[in-house]
């Protein structure tokens, strides 16, 4: 994917101390670990959808079902492959080919692991509906221009917002560009998020991070104490420090204030 020009300096990322297992929370600031989930976990059922058009020539689509159906039963052999494929190729364009098409992408993009981050750490909306109504805290992450080849550093990608769902053809666009156009693409109503995303093909699970990244945590102006407690305490034996701030309410604007925590 390519790096986006208007990056930011600064990511955030809004969470909250679950109850029942802390340790999920805990191991962000005792093991530098972030969680890359699947578009199946995400709260917005509109999230990586897309549509598929099947438009080439015949010989790409001929080309397109070999690939199809080569993945499906590999033990075809190459007159059984040509044979089923013309055979299919046929039929591409209609509306059951399509549909099949279509599920095998998005059976694709659900192996995807995925981390969002937003440009913004005052949003009043994103500490309602990610940080427990603003119980929880935001995470402060310094991203570097380039990686270091030491650490293990996926790069972040800005989030395109539509009314329309994006539209893949298969016939032409790699499994990279299928990646690209569903996952970084969002509806409209989400735009006030202004949210980049790390994609990891290889799939989902826990990913570290270089200890220096983080560089602050927020917390909730609804926030426990104890929770407020029980990062300081993660925090203790980091290699590298964390700055805390929190968040007050405005005494005259619905809005956020983030100011030094005491």
């Amino acid at each position: 994917m390519i790096q986006s020009p208007d990056r930011p300096v600064y990511f955030y990322k809004y969470k909250y101390i679950d109850q029942a297992a802390p340790e999920h929370s805990s191991r962000i600031f005792t093991h530098n670990e972030l969680h890359f989930c699947t578009a199946d976990d995400f709260n917005d059922p509109f999230d990586c959808r897309f549509r598929v058009e099947l438009i080439g020539s015949d010989d790409e689509k001929l080309k397109f079902c070999e690939k199809l159906l080569k993945g499906q039963d590999s033990s075809l052999n190459g007159q059984q492959l040509r044979a089923k494929a013309i055979q299919f190729s046929a039929y591409l364009n209609s509306h059951d080919s399509k549909k099949m098409v279509q599920e095998a992408a998005i059976q694709e993009v659900g192996t995807y692991g995925i981390c969002c981050f937003s440009k913004v750490r005052d949003n009043i909306l994103m500490w309602a509906h990610y940080a427990n109504a603003h119980r929880g805290f935001c995470l402060e992450f310094l991203v570097e221009p380039k990686p270091r080849r030491e650490y293990e550093i996926l790069e972040p990608h800005r989030v395109k917002y539509s009314d329309k769902y994006p539209v893949v053809n298969r016939l032409h666009d790699t499994d990279k560009v299928l990646a690209e156009k569903t996952i970084l693409t969002k509806a409209n109503q989400w735009k006030y998020e202004e949210e980049w995303r790390m994609v990891d093909p290889n799939g989902p699970g826990p990913h570290q991070f270089s200890s220096r990244l983080l560089t602050g945590v927020i917390f909730g102006c609804r926030m426990p104490e104890n929770h407020k407690k029980m990062i300081r305490d993660w925090c203790k034996d980091r290699e590298t420090t964390v700055e805390y701030y929190e968040a007050q309410l405005s005494d005259d604007s619905y809005s956020l204030k983030i100011i030094p925590a005491q």
